[in-house]
């Protein structure tokens, strides 16, 4: 049963995270050209050497309202490959939003949770892009396959947020090794 101070503390918790995630996405969005070419120059370094992907240039296209329609975009033997990037890297903002907005944690710790959910999804960016230039045949041939990643990548946030934030809480949950072992009796 939900008690009245449970009910106000999830309406605080979400009007927070509405004053939160409007500025940091509309933040996000703005510097999201640059962000792009950060993973545009790190999966076109790794392409190149460990795939010897023949990458001959790579470029960021921001385009759309506050640049909600950034695509990478790799010239690879005479044809350009397009990667809408914002699809992918939109899932920073929710983060960062839902993180600020929870209770109870403090500073040092937060300060923890984002920055290693920031290098958890950053590192997902990285690799999607990787692979989906590496593997783009096999990704032309099966479109739905790019959806479901992305889908994915939305849920992405939420599932950091919640395993980063309340781990404590959820371990709690979990049975302790000493529990698992045979009795003797």
């Amino acid at each position: 049963m939900s008690t009245p101070e449970g009910k106000r503390n999830l309406l605080f918790f979400c009007a927070k995270f509405v004053v939160f995630a409007a500025p940091l996405g509309a933040a996000w969005w703005y510097v999201l050209p640059q962000y792009a070419w950060v993973l545009m120059e790190l999966s076109g370094g790794i392409l190149r050497t460990l795939f010897s992907v023949p990458i001959e240039s790579g470029s960021i296209e921001a385009n759309g309202l506050l640049n909600t329609d950034t695509k990478l975009v790799f010239l690879i033997g005479g044809h350009a490959l397009s990667t809408p990037v914002a699809l992918l890297a939109t899932n920073m903002a929710p983060y960062f939003a839902l993180v600020l907005a929870t209770g109870g944690i403090g500073w040092l710790r937060r300060i923890w949770i984002l920055l290693l959910g920031a290098a958890i999804l950053f590192a997902g960016h990285l690799l999607f892009l990787v692979l989906a230039v590496r593997f783009n045949g096999f990704v032309a041939e099966h479109p739905q396959l790019p959806t479901a990643i992305l889908q994915f990548y939305l849920t992405l946030p939420f599932l950091l947020w919640l395993v980063l934030a309340y781990w404590d809480k959820l371990a709690a949950y979990m049975p302790d090794e000493a529990d698992e072992r045979p009795q003797a009796d």
